[in-house]
């Protein structure tokens, strides 16, 4: 029996992934005039900004100034963030899960500053009973630590809970400690290619938690 969902947060609950790539994509086509695709950028989430640098002075044909870049793409994101809302269907599946008395949790590879701050201003804070990030555990997905502690958090079983993620090194992460995942992937994730067999919805307002509860 379900007695727990259990969370990502960049990407699926706030689609900041595809952010950051219009965030590159805008300052690669500013400063050197190449259009970066988004299914190339696609296949570094989750691990850092040395492949995306690497995919764009690969197409420019030399290196680039690094720092400087980065500081312009990281300007472009932190004001067009202040626009960003949550993802489609998120409340929906909070509410659902709370009205039935199930667990929620958080597991992230973000801080939990920076979780905190989105949760509250989308007055989302008071749903999660464990926010688990990656200033409190000390690693990042994939690996499942951050799930394992979430699972002890809730007081419940792997076999006992259900995780929603979007992107691969999150979906391992979540697998790995044992835990049903369904995939949601955003406008940047859907170019990842998952193992065969994946369980996957286009977004939360596609198909309701109640669906994946029938156990």
């Amino acid at each position: 029996m379900i007695k727990a969902v259990i969370f990502d947060f960049d990407g699926l609950m706030i689609d900041t992934e595809s952010l950051w790539f219009d965030a590159y994509y805008s300052i690669a086509k500013e400063e050197f005039g190449i259009e970066i695709k988004i299914e190339d950028f696609a296949l570094a989430v989750g691990i850092s900004e040395v492949p995306y640098l690497e995919l764009i002075e690969k197409q420019v044909g030399h290196p680039i100034d690094r720092p400087s870049f980065l500081e312009k793409a990281t300007k472009f994101f932190k004001e067009n963030v202040q626009n960003i809302k949550p993802r489609e269907g998120v409340t929906d599946y909070l509410e659902y899960a709370k009205a039935n008395n199930l667990k929620i949790g958080l597991a992230t590879s973000s801080t939990y500053d920076w979780v905190e701050k989105f949760l509250k201003q989308f007055n989302l804070f008071s749903y999660f009973s464990v926010i688990k990030t990656f200033d409190i555990v000390g690693t990042k997905k994939p690996n499942p630590k951050v799930y394992l502690e979430a699972l002890k958090g809730l007081g419940v079983q792997a076999s006992e809970a259900i995780a929603f993620e979007d992107s691969l090194n999150g979906y391992t992460a979540a697998t790995g400690a044992g835990i049903h995942t369904i995939v949601v992937p955003n406008r940047l994730t859907k170019y990842i290619e998952f193992p065969e067999g994946t369980p996957s919805i286009p977004s939360m307002a596609s198909v309701e938690l109640k669906s994946f509860l029938k156990n």
